[in-house]
């Protein structure tokens, strides 16, 4: 349906697009038609080259695991804006003003009606391309989470992800002003590295063995999609073990209301 559709733009559209013997009387309404007709082939490439990307592993492996919670939210919009779910939405609202745009025309019917008639008939089959499209994209998508699903299942020891019991690993504190601050001699910052959130009182704190400190919520969502701690990159499903075997009765504190202290 692709081909026959970029096959029917060069060979039926694009020649007459490319002709200046418009009628003045509606020479900027067909003016506007043809530029849309432009635009409208541009956002099909585009979304051509963006959803061919991802058959890449390279490329796919790193769209299908931003996230907003872990990568940013400016990062993971610009990606999927850009090459996972924008190209598609972008296409067809296109189609979708462009066959509006012909609808709203109706005077230059009879001043060009060959013209007028080509573009009627590509802005429809348009609109079932558009659509057509969005199965397609659904259905890739879903395969791709189906597809990682089972590559981090059967192939754990390449899973970015930690094991689920990481999180309950790492030790808990509560906030306390003599040590969460900017200040000097302060053993941890006054906001939490990942959504720089200031602490609150009644915030639940985890801490890592390398020694950073971040709120519960926010190093559970990192642990999701990398094993690693989110300032320094040190493998925590590593540290949480050998820490364990040190200090079982320090890591294995699971109360959030008890400040726990090393015993040297």
């Amino acid at each position: 349906m692709a081909s026959a559709w970029v096959a029917n733009f060069f060979i039926s559209v694009h020649p007459l697009l490319e002709e200046d013997d418009d009628p003045p009387e509606c020479k900027y309404a067909l003016n506007q038609l043809k530029y849309n007709a432009r635009v409208l082939f541009v956002y099909f490439m585009w979304f051509s080259v963006a959803r061919a990307s991802l058959f890449v592993p390279c490329v796919l492996s790193r769209v299908a695991t931003v996230q907003s919670r872990t990568h940013g939210f400016c990062r993971t919009y610009c990606v999927h804006l850009l090459i996972r779910d924008g190209p598609i939405y972008i296409f067809v609202v296109g189609s979708v003003l462009f066959w509006f745009n012909i609808l709203r025309s109706p005077s230059c019917e009879d001043r060009s009606p060959e013209l007028y008639s080509r573009l009627k008939m590509y802005a429809v089959c348009s609109c079932l391309l558009a659509f057509a499209c969005i199965v397609e994209v659904y259905w890739h998508n879903k395969l791709i989470t189906n597809t990682l699903e089972f590559y981090s299942a059967w192939v754990p020891e390449v899973s970015r992800r930690a094991p689920p019991d990481t999180l309950d690993k790492l030790e808990t504190r509560r906030y306390e002003e003599q040590t969460f601050g900017d200040e000097e001699g302060k053993q941890y910052p006054s906001e939490c590295a990942i959504c720089l959130g200031s602490w609150e009182s009644e915030d639940v704190i985890k801490v890592t063995p390398c020694g950073h400190a971040f709120h519960q919520e926010c190093i559970g969502g990192w642990l999701q999609s990398a094993r690693t701690c989110a300032l320094c990159r040190k493998d925590l499903v590593v540290l949480t073990a050998e820490g364990r075997n040190r200090h079982p009765e320090v890591l294995g504190n699971q109360n959030p209301d008890v400040v726990v202290v090393e015993q040297r």
